[in-house]
């Protein structure tokens, strides 16, 4: 994705998710953020299916592009959130669905 193109969307509040899933960016998407299940992120930016976020708490701040379909809401940075039984499907590059 050209940086130059995305439409942003400012958030008026803060919003927190946490990722459902492990999420390895493709090799062709450098400005996505790698993420481990259980990781809380801040969201800065919407362009459709991608979130541009930020990541708080444990590791150096970092942000970058993951899919909406990995996040799940929750209601602050603070929260734990860590749900095993939680699964989603991702779309890969070559169009096939992969589930987690």
């Amino acid at each position: 994705m050209n940086s130059l193109l995305f439409s942003f969307i400012k958030k008026k509040e803060q919003e927190y998710y946490v990722a459902t899933v492990f999420y390895t960016p493709p090799d062709d998407r450098i400005e996505d953020l790698e993420l481990n299940k259980g990781d809380v992120v801040q969201l800065l930016s919407v362009d459709g299916p991608w979130y541009f976020v930020s990541t708080t708490g444990g590791r150096t701040q970092t942000s970058g592009w993951v899919p909406a379909s990995i996040l799940t809401a929750c209601p602050s940075k603070d929260q734990s959130q860590r749900n095993s039984d939680v699964s989603t499907s991702v779309k890969g590059n070559d169009g096939n669905v992969d589930n987690f």
